[in-house]
């Protein structure tokens, strides 16, 4: 993997995993985080669709995949979604950990497949793993 999408990758995480001890350590704060957190979530799912987009345009720009573009356009529907459900904070949380595991298992086998890099995969692993982490300290704090 290279060097700089592993800094980038990392700073991309460390807002969630702050947010997470946030709600703990300032208990006051608990429920602005909350909230930071789960829009965060959203920005990151329609991240991952514009990531997935551009990869498709890069394997095939003069005939990229129709399905796949379309499944690239839809990842930001659950990133709405959870903005949209903020005020119902533990639905909100469950959306982003569903939607986070999706996405996971569509890089990991686009990765398999050679339609990603080949680090792609790991890396969404590990990402995902400090997401759901996050994402579950914040949601036993409610």
């Amino acid at each position: 993997m290279p060097w700089a999408v592993g800094v980038i990758a990392a700073s991309g995480a460390a807002p969630m995993l702050a947010l997470a001890l946030a709600v703990w350590a300032a208990p006051a704060y608990a429920d602005v985080c909350t909230g930071v957190a789960i829009a965060y979530g959203g920005v990151l799912l329609g991240f991952l669709g514009g990531v997935r987009w551009g990869a498709e345009l890069l394997r095939a720009p003069a005939a990229p995949s129709l399905w796949r573009l379309s499944a690239a356009g839809l990842a930001v529907a659950p990133g709405v979604a959870v903005i949209l459900l903020s005020a119902q904070r533990l639905l909100a949380l469950g959306l982003l950990a569903a939607a986070g595991l999706l996405c996971l298992a569509w890089d990991v086998a686009a990765a398999r497949a050679g339609l990603l890099p080949r680090w792609t995969g790991r890396l969404r692993v590990v990402l995902t793993a400090a997401s759901l982490v996050g994402l579950g300290a914040i949601a036993a704090r409610i």
